[in-house]
């Protein structure tokens, strides 16, 4: 009888049993953190949606953690463990009769990977994000970790994944804007440079009222001149905003500069006015090239198009090839673009500084009296898609003044010429010139087009050339073309400055810039155009260096414009070579012819003079190891052949000569 009970009894326990059964379900899984690891004794908390039933479960040594038992319906998991980001699945569904699986994936709360950022990162400036979120978000989006990949395991060195340190500007690096370094939008740029300058050269210099050789009688004595001069840049740049993604909010540069320059000559008068001083000359000056702050005003369009003001010590060039003004003055600009950058514009006022004479940079504090002003529109594709053009107006107003060069020489007013007194006080320069221009540049089809042409009109209160007022009105165009064969590049170009046919009248025609620095027809590895000649007993240039225009000024530097000048025709062949990736050549033929002669007749009182100045020839070579601007080897040769009229000017026939050499290394 007993025996009979006890079976009755199991059997109604195991019915019970099953109809529990199928009335819950089960839920299993595991916990592991991101590297497939166990988490072991943590709780998992389950909430049922529709009752608010909390269960919970302890994970095990495997990190795995089970719930028998769970009534149908819909639940929602959480695992709360300590360093981790909290983890959470809604919506988990539980049916009777059935198993559920959920494993989690546990994140730590500071990921610091084991791969290190490339370059020289730096310090991460923020801190750790709150644990209260659902994902896992990277603290510094900017210094991810990266392994180091060996793409071909036989071969030293080709890992691209490489790291850096802080004197190292090649990789990636905190100093160098790679990094932010504060926050996310804050970056610095720091920057040095190195030019080291030697030229040596022959050019016709004046005996001057003593010579360096006793019973020296000729008007010209030797010709040999070397120079040296080293410049040192630092800059810093401080900035919000990565501009490879959009313009900056805002920018502050500064770039102290400082050079000291060596001048070695046969003759004396010519590196100082006092022929005491000898025929050598060294120099030091300090300066600044940038010291300005920018603040965007405006974005414009979806594309980032934007209006931004520019306030201080700032580079600016006004044209693609450096023909009418180039140069770091005092200003205030405005700037920007539209229609996804189809349109730039600058509108710009510049109250000039004088300049240190022996290494034209600034002079600090120090006003010219001398006001420029600019405006120009860019517009790419102009015409035809490849094809940019520039139009510019300028307008320069360059007032009276009494300077000395820092050599002793007088450069304003120009000492030439009249002197005119008007109630016993002599008369002076008095520049107001406006000019209009169109250049242009790019490619039409497989031809390569560079063009410029400007309109200068205004007056000069008193030109000591002329000996009275001028009505300015002078032009110059100046044209490349080229062609583009495998690595060889086939140019030939054509410049022609205007020129005054009657010095006497009260018309200026000939073409004078504001202050110009061509890249054009060979730029530095030309002799016409990197050197500067002199004119004997008159106190002015007939070409200044780094300009081709032969103005007759003082100084290119501080000197006033002169638009009583004998202009220029020029025509150029040449031809650009890049030999390796890393080395490029450079070859031109010049040949030179002034477009009038009389003022020269007339400042030299010497007639007839001829028309032919001569040609030159000249080779250059550009080297760069590191297949970057970093470290950079120039060098060139010219050598200048003098024509008819350049013999009746300087009595020499010899050939002349520069050969020069460049070094820039920078970080």
């Amino acid at each position: 009888m007993g025996r009979k009970v006890a079976l009755l009894f199991t059997f109604l326990v195991a019915l019970w049993h099953s109809g529990v059964a199928q009335e819950v379900g089960r839920l299993r899984g595991t916990v592991k953190n991101a590297k497939g690891q166990p988490i072991a004794l943590e709780v998992v908390t389950a909430t049922h949606l529709a009752t608010g039933k909390t269960l919970r479960a302890l994970t095990q040594k495997d990190g795995s953690y089970l719930f028998p038992q769970m009534a149908p319906g819909v639940w929602r998991l959480e695992v709360n463990v300590r360093d981790y980001f909290r983890a959470k699945r809604d919506g988990v569904l539980i049916v009777a009769g059935k198993e559920a699986v959920v494993d989690f994936v546990l994140y730590p709360l500071v990921q610091l990977p084991v791969e290190r950022p490339l370059g020289h990162a730096g310090p991460s400036p923020l801190t750790a994000p709150t644990p209260e979120q659902d994902f896992a978000p990277i603290p510094d989006r900017w210094r991810l970790g990266f392994p180091g990949i060996r793409r071909y395991f036989d071969r030293p060195g080709e890992i691209p994944a490489l790291r850096g340190a802080p004197r190292n500007p090649y990789r990636q690096n905190v100093l160098k804007g790679d990094y932010p370094l504060v926050g996310q939008d804050y970056f610095i740029n720091l920057t040095f440079a190195s030019e080291t300058l030697t030229d040596v050269r022959r050019l016709p210099t004046p005996s001057a009222v003593s010579g360096a050789r006793a019973g020296n009688a000729p008007f010209f004595g030797r010709g040999e001149q070397a120079a040296y001069a080293q410049t040192w840049r630092f800059g810093l740049d401080l900035y919000k905003g990565n501009p490879a993604y959009r313009p900056r909010d805002w920018l502050f540069r500064a770039t102290p500069v400082v050079n000291i320059n060596y001048a070695a000559t046969r003759e004396n008068n010519v590196v100082d006015v006092d022929v005491r001083r000898g025929t050598t000359r060294f120099d030091t000056h300090f300066s600044v090239d940038d010291l300005f702050v920018e603040k965007r005003l405006a974005r414009v369009s979806p594309y980032y198009d934007f209006v931004s003001l520019r306030m201080g010590v700032q580079g600016f060039n006004s044209d693609f090839r450096g023909l009418l003004f180039v140069g770091n003055e005092p200003g205030i600009r405005l700037f920007g673009n539209y229609k996804a950058n189809r349109y730039q514009f600058n509108l710009a006022l510049f109250p000039m500084l004088e300049k240190d004479t022996n290494s034209g940079l600034n002079r600090l504090f120090r006003s010219r009296r001398q006001t420029v002003a600019l405006l120009n529109l860019y517009r790419q594709d102009f015409l035809r898609n490849g094809f940019d053009s520039v139009f510019t107006f300028a307008y320069n107003r360059d007032r009276p003044a009494v300077v000395y060069d820092d050599n002793g020489f007088l450069v304003r007013p120009t000492p030439i010429g009249f002197v005119v007194p008007v109630q016993g006080i002599p008369q002076l320069q008095s520049l107001r010139v406006w000019y209009l221009g169109w250049a242009g540049n790019g490619h039409i089809g497989r031809w390569n087009v560079s063009h410029a042409i400007y309109w200068a009109r205004g007056s000069d209160a008193f030109n000591p050339i002329a000996g009275r007022r001028i009505d300015v009105n002078a032009h110059l165009v100046a044209a490349e073309l080229s062609y583009d064969r495998d690595w060889r590049r086939y140019r030939v170009s054509f410049v022609f400055a205007s020129g005054d046919g009657d010095p006497t009248d009260s018309k200026g025609r000939g073409f004078d810039a504001i202050s110009d620095n061509p890249n054009f027809v060979g730029g530095p590895f030309s002799f016409w155009v990197s050197q500067g000649l002199r004119l004997a007993g008159t106190g002015v240039g007939l070409v200044h260096p780094f300009s081709f225009l032969p103005t007759l000024r003082s100084s290119k530097i501080q000197g006033h414009a002169n638009f009583v000048n004998p202009g220029l025709l020029l025509f150029n062949a040449g031809m650009d070579i890049d030999y390796t990736p890393r080395t490029r050549l450079f070859f031109n033929a010049n040949y030179y012819r002034f477009h009038r002669v009389q003022p020269l007749e007339l400042v030299l009182f010497q007639a007839p003079i001829r028309y032919d100045i001569g040609y030159e020839v000249n080779f250059g070579v550009r080297y760069r190891p590191q297949l970057n601007d970093n470290i950079v080897l120039v060098g060139g040769i010219a050598v200048f052949f003098p024509g008819g009229g350049f013999r009746d000017i300087y009595e020499r026939r010899q050939p002349l000569f520069s050969l020069f050499g460049a070094v820039t290394l920078a970080y």
